[in-house]
């Protein structure tokens, strides 16, 4: 009940975002098509590339600090303990965030080939030249 507000309004602020980088990725590949002189690396090269992409799939997922909260908040149903309805939280909150990091990676870097920087925001200018 504290978070749904605040909660909300930052996974729609994301899906916004994801939204945006998917329609302007489908655009360029309309108009100018897939720029084939990028490299595609589905696969890190070494173990600096690793080391890189690491913080970032970890704080992707970092929620626990507010599961004793949620899981405090819950309710309990005759029909569903609080901790079926937990899973059932963990289960759907992961989905969709491995669904959104997974979009933006995917199209920020068919938008962008090998210039993707580690923040995507950073690759759109404010004046689209």
């Amino acid at each position: 009940d504290n978070l749904k507000y605040s909660s909300t309004f930052g996974v729609v602020a994301v899906m916004f975002f994801v939204l945006m980088t998917i329609g302007k990725s489908v655009q360029s590949l309309i108009e100018d098509g897939y720029n084939t002189d990028d490299d595609v690396k589905l696969f890190p090269d070494g173990i600096k590339d690793v080391m890189q992409a690491t913080p970032l799939a970890l704080n992707a997922f970092a929620s626990h600090m507010i599961v004793p909260r949620i899981y405090y908040e819950l309710h309990d149903d005759d029909n569903v303990p609080r901790i079926q309805q937990m899973r059932e939280i963990i289960r759907v909150s992961v989905s969709i965030s491995a669904v959104l990091y997974l979009s933006m990676g995917a199209f920020a870097y068919v938008e962008f080939g090998d210039s993707t920087q580690g923040d995507v925001l950073k690759n759109f200018c404010i004046q689209d030249t």
